[in-house]
């Protein structure tokens, strides 16, 4: 199950070193993250994340039940949205302040952090920052049915001790 998580990010963000973010939507139900909440900074939803660098494939992060970790949820890398058409809005958020601080700026790095074998947070570390997506509860990282965005530098990703997959410029 992993290997195909990790087939999916060397796809969309593998090949994007040195290329910076195209778009960023937060795709998500409009009653708890209005457009309002995102042009401010939300932390967290209830949804997936759409990603796409420039000349890349697009990619989802969105969080998934699990049978085969070790814990019962995950980050989801996705190449399509899990969710139903129609059941959910996609919000633009690279207008952000902390988007806007990473646009243009070429993606360095990229790590998948994770526990008892899960993959839980994508670290993606562009030369003027970084931003780590993940699944959890109540805007912390581990474990939960919810997407967590957090702009670094971020001391909850010390807690994370496992490195899963890496790809580097550097």
């Amino acid at each position: 199950m992993l290997q195909s998580y990790i087939d999916i990010l060397n796809r969309a963000v593998g090949g994007s070193l040195g290329r910076s973010m195209a778009e960023v939507f937060y795709r998500t139900y409009l009653e708890t993250t209005p457009q309002a909440a995102v042009d401010a900074g939300a932390s967290w939803m209830h949804g997936e994340v759409q990603l796409r660098f420039e000349d890349a494939p697009v990619l989802f992060l969105g969080w998934g039940e699990n049978e085969g970790f070790g814990d019962h949820f995950s980050l989801l890398p996705s190449e399509t949205s899990t969710y139903q058409p129609n059941t959910i809005v996609s919000l633009p958020a690279l207008a952000s302040p902390e988007w806007r601080s990473l646009r243009g700026s070429p993606l360095v790095e990229a790590q998948l952090l994770g526990a008892n074998g899960t993959p839980h947070i994508l670290v993606l570390r562009f030369t003027t920052g970084a931003v780590g997506i993940g699944d959890g509860y109540d805007r912390e990282f581990g474990d939960g049915d919810q997407i967590i965005v957090h702009f670094l530098p971020d001391p909850q990703l010390v807690e994370f001790p496992e490195m899963l997959w890496r790809v580097s410029a550097v």
